[in-house]
């Protein structure tokens, strides 16, 4: 979850944050069985204390700024479809894309936002790009991955957001009847059956 801090936050002000964690088990007792007729109550306690998983204290712009990143790619077009899903009231004109091809190369793709329907609540912004000879994803390449910065511009060129870099690869799997396409060439799907000894 999100906890927004910035009443708490004063402006020039050097600040201090600290994290109050108490560690609670989900019952306080639990039943253990020595035989089938007897029983003890065991009083639970939480042996791993603190934080589990990854925080983060992140810094946002009141507006404008991206909430999530995607890409959606068109093989058979050769083109790379950039999305960023954008808070509410943004005054966003212009969208850019710094790309890191696999192979290290540096690939900026820029031009207006165009607002997309993807169903959601919130502002969804389109960077459609011509990428015909993107180095492609699929089995026999999966190391072909590609990583992208997004970035949001306003009238006069000023960035207003820039999303974190996130890894993408160019690919599409289609169904064409009864065969499973993966950048428009047949795969063969074979199963295999056995018994375990």
């Amino acid at each position: 979850g999100e906890i927004d801090l910035t009443h708490l936050v004063k402006p020039g002000q050097e600040q201090f944050l600290a994290l109050d964690v108490t560690a609670w088990p989900r019952d306080a007792v639990t039943r253990e069985y020595n035989a089938p007729d007897r029983s003890d109550l065991k009083k639970n306690i939480v042996r791993l204390k603190g934080i589990t998983g990854d925080f983060f204290l992140d810094v946002t712009p009141v507006r404008n700024f991206i909430r999530e990143t995607w890409t959606e790619t068109d093989v058979a077009r050769g083109e790379v479809l950039f999305v960023a899903k954008v808070a509410p009231g943004h005054a966003v004109r212009t969208m850019r894309a710094n790309v890191r091809d696999a192979r290290r190369a540096r690939h900026v793709f820029s031009g207006p936002a165009r607002a997309i329907d993807r169903g959601s609540k919130e502002a969804v912004l389109a960077l459609s790009a011509a990428w015909p000879d993107a180095p492609r994803w699929d089995l026999h390449t999966p190391g072909n991955l590609h990583t992208a910065e997004i970035e949001l511009l306003d009238e006069k060129g000023n960035v207003l957001d820039r999303s974190a870099p996130f890894t993408f690869g160019v690919r599409d799997v289609r169904v064409d009847g009864r065969r499973l396409l993966v950048n428009g060439i047949h795969v063969h799907l074979r199963a295999l059956y056995g018994t375990l000894a």
